[in-house]
């Protein structure tokens, strides 16, 4: 394994990583998958293809065990909706695999304020309609507008399970400190058939200055488990269209997936399961299975990821005891 410090873990969160990786692998010898090795860093394979098999074996788990999982799309992800989602094929497969996960789709232009409003309703009937407590992947800001529903809506709290940050912008991305006011305006007002207009939020509450005061404002609550997975792409794995602010936010680390810095996805409580190696798309959209080869083949070029054993194996960590992980 390297010896390469990738991300440095607080002391308030725990190094899950060794286990999640010995979950995927297991997963993936389940269904046949490709060869998960080189998609995952920081884990020390040899390590767990030496343990014996019983002990594998004792960290399965079943769909019924399972939480019923809410995902929530990052930035103007409703504006591409109809065209690519968070894990949109990997969905399919956990369905019929036995499990019940849904997207969210809040106003990917708005601010996180506002978000939080509607993300209290829909995790209310979610939680309802399945009569009981469920997971939360935050994607990108899905993952802010996540944190702001926990501060602002404490009523949610008894019905959420577990969060998780899925390369989410927690202490911010320096590109939204250095977006220009024009395009914040674009991202505002500029009229999409599928989303309403922002309230010129959106940018803003994914400063790092912003979010490092509200970090320091606000406690999460102590009810819910948190697991963190952080993106951290060797320049090869990093698709050709996101290259240029790969290279721009390389200047504060050299260590992030094309639109956050992998320390800043860390949740500041609980686990980091994985440090993967995929840009900030790969780890979620499944560009390459819905655009034409084409367009992908010279645009998105590095789009290729175990996505569904990626959503299975954290489901299935978070319906292990904590104390167990």
């Amino acid at each position: 394994m390297s010896t390469e410090l990738l991300i440095e873990l607080p002391p308030s969160v725990a190094d899950a990583r060794q286990h999640f990786a010995q979950r995927c692998l297991q997963i993936a010898h389940q269904h046949n998958e490709f060869d998960i090795r080189s998609f995952f860093r920081e884990v020390d394979w040899q390590s767990i293809e030496n343990e014996d098999q019983p002990s594998v074996a004792k960290y399965s788990s079943t769909p019924d065990q399972a939480s019923p999982t809410l995902i929530v799309p990052g930035l103007s992800g409703d504006t591409v909706s109809a065209i690519v989602g968070p894990f949109m094929c990997a969905r399919n497969e956990m369905a019929v695999r036995g499990y019940h996960t849904e997207v969210v789709w809040l106003n990917g232009r708005t601010g996180c304020d506002t978000n939080a409003d509607t993300l209290q309703r829909e995790v209310r009937k979610f939680a309802d309609k399945h009569a009981s407590q469920i997971n939360i992947i935050g994607y990108s800001k899905g993952c802010t507008d996540v944190l702001h529903m926990l501060a602002n809506h404490p009523d949610t709290h008894s019905h959420i399970k577990a969060v998780v940050s899925l390369g989410g912008i927690v202490a911010g991305s320096p590109l939204a400190d250095t977006t220009p006011n024009w395009l914040r305006k674009i991202v505002q007002y500029f009229p999409l058939p599928t989303s309403t207009f922002g309230d010129g939020r959106a940018i803003q509450d994914l400063t790092c200055q912003y979010r490092e005061q509200w970090l320091q404002q606000h406690t999460l609550p102590s009810t819910i488990r948190y697991a963190s997975i952080a993106a951290v792409p060797t320049p090869e794995r990093v698709s050709r269209i996101l290259r240029s602010p790969y290279r721009q936010l390389s200047r504060y680390s050299r260590y992030n997936d094309s639109q956050v810095v992998a320390q800043n996805t860390l949740l500041p409580v609980g686990e980091v399961l994985a440090t993967v190696n995929a840009d900030h798309w790969a780890i979620v959209l499944p560009f390459s299975k819905r655009w034409s080869a084409l367009f992908t083949r010279w645009l998105i070029d590095q789009n290729r990821f175990p996505r569904t054993l990626l959503l299975q194996a954290i489901i299935d960590h978070l319906s292990q005891d904590a104390a167990t992980s």
